[in-house]
């Protein structure tokens, strides 16, 4: 009798066993098949190569035959360096083709460059889990190089807490200093949302934008060793969703902020008022969004699900000068038969956030 139970129990054990050696495989093939077949089909065409044109007011890309419009108009590589002289001016100057002034503003290399910038991000880049201490640089600290500081600091519910690295304490003096002026101007703790860019790679500092548990947002920067404070003003009832600092060469910008109804903003480094950027909507959760900006234009694209949007606004007063929405080109045939091969698919990340996680996809 106990020879019978042993021999049933180690039945059910290898039972039990080789069903678990089986569920892992084909939990495991349910994510590797469908990641090997997209390495080894045919990739879709990449992004093409889309700008503003001042001269036709419409947007230049590429072809197989070279430049043209959406029109159908082709044009020589010569031609589109005219048509595009804020993008293709150091082709135009060593060509000697490049003019003294472009739409009544004198012009040169130099002024090109500095008016020339681009920003770029993605939900993955906005939900990218972060280590939650901050740096903030000395924007004037009597060095010609930015320099890093010895201290960072966190959030808490009480405001600010710069905590001394060499000997991981909490400066309570540096700390109670910064919260005092942030208090003074109507901040509110704890702080709901942060941006900035503590790199010193970069010409000058425009510290960190802050929004306050009430919306209110405002610019921390420090300017040798004390805190400088400064309000954004906003629009009444409007709350911000994402900020984003800029640190462009032309100084104009302080930098981006979308609000709750996805709108998008940019925020003017002289007078930190608003100014709406005329496009329909911009949701940073699932649009990744490419700006090329010129001292006449911007030439903003977003990619959504189904399509790829193009808007080109005023440098001047951000008013829509143009917009194209180019669909996404229909699935091929082999991107078709993928989901029927996998219609169930183990993934362990997308393109909204580079955290690796285990995901079922179900078509």
């Amino acid at each position: 009798m106990n020879n019978l139970l042993f021999a049933v129990m180690k039945i059910n054990g290898l039972t039990i066993y080789k069903g678990f050696i089986i569920g892992v495989a084909v939990v495991l093939l349910m994510w590797v098949l469908p990641w090997l077949y997209t390495f080894l089909i045919p990739a879709s065409g990449g992004e093409s190569f889309i700008y503003y044109s001042p001269y036709t007011e419409d947007f230049i890309t590429r072809d197989a035959e070279g430049f043209c419009d959406f029109e159908g108009n082709h044009f020589s590589a010569a031609e589109a360096d005219s048509l595009m002289p804020y993008f293709f001016y150091r082709q135009l100057v060593a060509d000697g083709r490049m003019p003294d002034s472009l739409f009544g503003e004198a012009v040169d290399s130099k002024i090109l460059r500095r008016e020339s910038f681009t920003f770029k991000t993605s939900p993955a880049q906005i939900n990218k889990p972060r280590t939650p201490l901050y740096e903030l640089l000395d924007a004037e600290s009597g060095r010609v190089d930015l320099q890093l500081p010895n201290d960072v600091f966190r959030l808490t519910d009480n405001g600010l807490e710069f905590i001394t690295a060499e000997t991981n304490t909490v400066n309570k003096e540096k700390s109670a200093m910064f919260n005092s002026v942030l208090h003074a101007h109507g901040c509110t703790f704890p702080i709901r949302l942060i941006a900035g860019n503590p790199s010193v790679r970069k010409a000058y500092d425009n510290g960190y934008l802050l929004a306050d548990s009430k919306g209110k947002v405002f610019n921390l920067r420090m300017i040798k060793g004390s805190p400088a404070v400064r309000d954004i003003i906003l629009p009444d009832g409007m709350q911000p969703q994402t900020l984003f600092v800029t640190e462009f060469d032309n100084y104009r910008q302080l930098g981006f902020l979308v609000s709750t109804d996805n709108q998008l903003y940019s925020i003017d480094n002289k007078t930190l008022k608003l100014n709406h950027i005329d496009i329909p909507e911009y949701n940073p959760q699932e649009m990744p969004i490419l700006i090329m900006g010129n001292l006449h234009d911007w030439t903003i694209r977003i990619l959504t699900a189904t399509d790829t949007r193009y808007y080109a606004v005023s440098n001047k007063d951000y008013s829509l000068l143009a917009s194209r929405i180019v669909p996404d080109p229909a699935p091929t045939g082999w991107e078709k038969a993928y989901h029927y091969i996998f219609p169930l698919r183990l993934s362990l990340r997308t393109w909204q956030t580079p955290t690796i996680f285990p995901r079922w996809n179900v078509d």
